[in-house]
């Protein structure tokens, strides 16, 4: 028997002025725990990617969901789905429900002056956020224009995402049963795993085009295109994600130990006190390591006696 444990925590940002840009969010249900860390972009341009990060999570969580039906319903024949074409409509679904989600908050929350100033003071355009549709059929520049609009909404509401799904025990057949974990990223941040009893590996292909200040987003037009997967149908002793607040403090080997420190207190004081730990931990971790905000968010599973 085996007993998962969840552990999630944020850090408060230390820009003055500016709200938690970071988001995380876990399930834990009988048989399955799907958990995300988002990280709004947070400069002046993204001034709304605190919600942007926010609704990432929500939807990924949603999305993965929808999945796990699907792979319900199959009841027996789960060994014959094909993954990785799986996987990428995940990430579709998870980029089409973002920007909708995105239109739909901008729609219902105008710009407030201080919004407006900002604007301003970045010499954007108005008409570039202007969504007014007409009735009538829409010429090609109508349309073009429009998908303008949506691109600036989009951009103010910029963020990474990394999310993971675990399920200990999956009927790959009718008499065959394994584990399967699927981790999704776009954007910066890490995802750390172990599998039972071997050695911690990252998941997720690193993205050469990543650094210097640059990374792909969920507001950008090949967002689907720029996420990156992985899965197996290891047994694992833990999977974890974190934003790259909590990247930037460590080194790589650093990184790895810590993962694995918060592996072997769960196991030892249990998981309730290591969360409490960590919630304690990572203030300091963000005022005295990358001085961003951070995100953490993980499974670890412990072998009840």
């Amino acid at each position: 028997m085996n007993e998962i444990c969840v552990s999630k925590v944020g850090a408060s940002h230390l820009r003055d002025g500016k709200p938690l840009q970071d988001s995380a969010k876990v399930l834990l249900k009988k048989g399955y725990a799907v958990f995300s860390v988002a990280d709004g972009h947070g400069g002046e341009r993204y001034f709304r990617s605190d919600v942007g990060s926010h609704l990432a999570v929500e939807i990924a969580e949603k999305q993965f969901f929808v999945l796990l039906r699907k792979i319900a319903g199959l009841r027996g024949r789960q060994g014959a789905i094909n993954w990785d074409a799986t996987i990428s409509a995940l990430e579709q679904n998870i980029v089409a429900d973002w920007k909708d989600a995105v239109q739909k908050h901008f729609a219902e929350h105008p710009f407030s002056d201080e919004e407006k100033q900002l604007c301003e003071s970045m010499k954007i355009p108005p008409e570039n956020f202007d969504l007014t549709r007409r009735n009538e059929e829409k010429s090609v520049a109508l349309a073009a224009k429009e998908r303008t609009a949506e691109n600036a909404i989009e951009r103010l509401y910029g963020t990474t995402l990394i999310s993971c799904l675990y399920i200990p025990s999956l009927p790959l057949t009718k008499t065959e049963k394994s584990s399967l974990w699927i981790a999704i990223q776009i954007g910066d941040g890490a995802c750390l795993a172990k599998k039972a009893g071997g050695e911690i590996f990252c998941p997720i292909e690193e993205d050469k085009n990543l650094g210097f200040g640059m990374t792909t987003s969920l507001c950008s037009s090949n967002a689907a295109k720029d996420f990156r997967h992985e899965f197996g149908f290891d047994k694992l002793d833990f999977i974890c994600v974190c934003t790259d607040g909590v990247q930037d403090s460590f080194t790589a080997d650093g990184l790895q130990h810590f993962v694995q420190d918060i592996h072997d207190n769960i196991k030892t004081y249990g998981a309730e006190r290591e969360q409490q730990e960590l919630e304690d931990f990572f203030p300091r971790l963000s005022e005295q390591g990358s001085g961003d905000d951070v995100s953490f968010a993980g499974i670890f599973v412990k072998e009840k006696k």
